[in-house]
């Protein structure tokens, strides 16, 4: 998986790394899950908004592990589209924390998701 790295890949290593890692933490502790997020406790109590993050959450660790799979096949142009298309779930994410009160959370979500789609953006993974 690794014969062909070179430090360029290390941030897109990373970021699918936390992707499928960071998805399983919502199976453990949703509600954690939940405020880590950006939501207001009144939501993290709730059950069916637990429920709905544990799908979700599975839903961004299978494009994690999807992205490590993509890099063992050395499929580093496919990686970038990835991370490149990940501005939208950025944009939802930041919208819903912004309208939940948390403005903070909404800009550091937003700015972070513009990081990983700029990368993607630029071909960095691939060096194009």
């Amino acid at each position: 998986m690794f014969s062909n790295f070179v430090p360029r890949h290390l941030p897109a290593l990373l970021f699918a790394t936390s992707m499928t890692l960071g998805g399983t933490v919502s199976l453990i502790n949703p509600q954690s899950s939940i405020t880590s997020f950006g939501l207001p406790k009144r939501i993290a109590v709730s059950g069916p908004a637990q429920s709905t993050m544990q799908i979700g959450m599975a839903r961004v660790s299978s494009i994690g592990a999807a992205l490590l799979v993509l890099y063992s096949r050395q499929q580093y142009e496919a990686m970038d589209l990835v991370f490149g298309c990940l501005a939208w779930a950025g944009a939802v994410d930041a919208y819903v924390c912004w309208k939940e009160g948390f403005p903070l959370k909404a800009v550091v979500r937003a700015g972070l998701a513009g990081m990983v789609s700029l990368w993607g953006c630029l071909g960095m993974t691939s060096g194009m």
